[in-house]
């Protein structure tokens, strides 16, 4: 018996198929009945008002997906109604959730009755399904609080015969070669004469002790991903082992632990602009950090003109939200085609198929995400908009983006300054000579001035810093040094709920940002750089260092640039 398995053909990543086919995996989430009894209270999608049989619904709803060049069935659908009724069958995938229920990563990970739950969860989880050659692959979790320092800090305070706790303080013992002096350097640890009775710390302006800190969640990461691998591998030898669903972040530390335990790494992805386009560096990192193909598990899109009334919010989460259905369908089309066209994405999953609750879910959440509504009637904009996405002809194209130097510029847009939405991404970003960029450079002019903008990540806990505030020099910032007839250098310090800071009081900036992502758009004068205006084809010399997460990450680049 044949099962699903990775490739890499011609430097593209694919799925391939028990018949040795490949594909890219085109699927969508919540592919299930809805609510058991409609509610007038707080309407929702339920099958049963619409068909008068399971099977009538599976046959439908199959129906309706491919035709939509739907060829997979994500996440929190109901694969044993599927199974039972279906025709033709589709790939799906199992979310098992094994981390969630023991509390990982907050638990006590290395107790030795932890390795013990995770097998017994994984032996009955994956029972029904382990044989099933139309089975793609087990998410061992979705959005695990990967949060490094609330993690290191919430170790420390447990008891001295926590496991997990007596692992942190071997690694502080090693890192600092026994000597708990050279830890002040870093980290504020009050009176404590001996590592094992740290209970808080906090963080030293200047220091290194992030370095610790990623140690330490590597450390985790490595166990739960071991932990989820060995014990899948025990039952079923068989199936892909496709992550745990970043929460739309990820930790590089994490992601590295992952790489000798998982075949696929998947992260949920809203896009970063509201067109439907996506920065660089996020994907691409991901992948090599891992070295494995990347599956976006959930991708989504909302309009505030809907049928089921939704309201899309909270609205400072990270679900782009347009005002029509004919935008939201042209959004979703292009962010569509941008995951297919990066050769080592090798699938995308749709979060959902059904508009979630008139009056939001029952954590509060309310968002027009369906292909069809609450009535059960689809948004043919939508729906059509994937079906014209040849997705296997267009990934068979798909490369890796190369620019030759020297690098040209384009002319600004009108009213750039208002935010990169309004730039023409593709030719104003700044290849970068960081092997993993944690950052996006752009680079536009207009003849009085030049505009730098940069788009980035960050998810330092203001927790770790005396004050539970972040300081300057500890922040995400950007130093650029440019050249033309004179030198103008210039560093921008941001994130955090504290002000956008720059150095040179000459240059106007302007800061966003939505969840861990932010954006910084810096407006340099011509004359700064010793010329009265810019003209085509002038010369001008970009040097630039991005750091991030207390200064533990980093990008650079470096390019002579023409203005054209």
């Amino acid at each position: 018996m044949s099962f699903y398995r990775v490739t890499q053909h011609k430097g593209i990543w694919w799925f391939l198929s028990p018949q040795g086919e490949r594909f890219f995996s085109l699927g969508v989430n919540c592919v299930n009945m809805g609510e058991s009894r409609y509610s007038e209270k707080n309407p929702a999608y339920c099958a049963m008002r619409f068909y008068a049989h399971p099977a009538q619904w599976t046959e439908d709803t199959l129906a309706r997906l491919r035709q939509w060049g739907f060829n997979t069935i994500g996440g929190w659908s109901d694969v044993d109604t599927l199974r039972t009724h279906w025709k033709k069958a589709m790939p799906y995938t199992v979310v098992l959730h094994v981390g969630s229920r023991l509390g990982m990563p907050w638990n006590d990970m290395f107790a030795p009755q932890t390795a013990q739950q995770v097998d017994e969860i994984v032996r009955d989880l994956t029972a029904p399904y382990r044989d099933d050659p139309h089975l793609l692959g087990w998410f061992t979790d979705n959005e695990l609080g990967w949060w490094d320092d609330s993690l290191f800090l919430h170790f420390l305070k447990q008891p001295a015969q926590n496991a997990t706790r007596r692992e942190l303080i071997k690694l502080l013992r090693q890192h600092y070669k026994g000597d708990i002096q050279r830890m002040r350097h870093d980290f504020d640890i009050g009176d404590a004469r001996r590592f094992e009775d740290i209970q808080q710390v906090t963080l030293i302006p200047g220091g290194a002790g992030m370095v610790v800190i990623n140690r330490f969640v590597g450390l985790l990461a490595k166990r739960y991903y071991k932990l989820m691998h060995d014990s899948i591998r025990r039952y079923d030898r068989h199936h892909l082992i496709l992550g745990d669903r970043y929460h739309d972040f990820y930790p590089p530390e994490v992601a590295r632990a992952s790489a000798p335990y998982v075949d696929v790494v998947s992260t949920n992805h809203g896009a970063d602009w509201i067109d439907g386009s996506n920065a660089h560096y996020f994907l691409y990192t991901l992948h090599r950090l891992t070295g494995k193909p990347v599956l976006i598990t959930e991708f989504y899109f909302c309009a505030h003109e809907n049928r089921s009334g939704n309201r899309n919010s909270p609205p400072e989460t990270n679900f782009p939200t347009v005002q029509t259905q004919h935008e939201r369908a042209e959004g979703a089309r292009i962010n569509l085609i941008d995951y297919v066209r990066r050769p080592y994405v090798i699938g995308a999953h749709w979060f959902q198929y059904y508009d979630e609750p008139t009056f939001g879910r029952g954590d509060g959440e309310n968002y027009n995400m369906g292909l069809v509504d609450i009535h059960n009637q689809p948004y043919e904009e939508l729906t059509t908009g994937f079906q014209s996405v040849s997705v296997n002809h267009l990934h068979t194209e798909a490369a890796f983006v190369s620019q030759p130097e020297p690098q040209s510029v384009p002319p600004a847009k009108k009213q750039a300054m208002e935010g990169l939405h309004l730039w023409d991404r593709e030719a104003s970003w700044i290849q970068p000579d960081s092997d993993s960029p944690v950052a996006d450079l752009y680079l536009c002019w207009q003849a009085s001035h030049l505009l730098v903008a940069i788009h980035g990540s960050d998810w330092l806990d203001a927790s770790l810093y005396a004050g539970q505030k972040i300081p300057r020099e500890e922040r995400m910032q950007c130093t650029v040094r440019l050249r033309a007839v004179e030198s103008v250098e210039c560093t921008v310090w941001f994130g955090d709920s504290e002000p956008t800071e720059v150095s040179d009081p000459r240059l106007e900036v302007k800061s966003w940002n939505v969840a861990t992502r932010y954006t910084v758009v810096v407006r340099i004068p011509a004359r700064a750089l010793g010329c009265a205006e810019f003209r085509r084809g002038d010369k001008i010399q970009l040097d630039a260092h991005f750091t991030t997460h207390s200064r533990a990450e980093q990008t650079t680049w470096s390019r002579l640039l023409t203005l054209e």
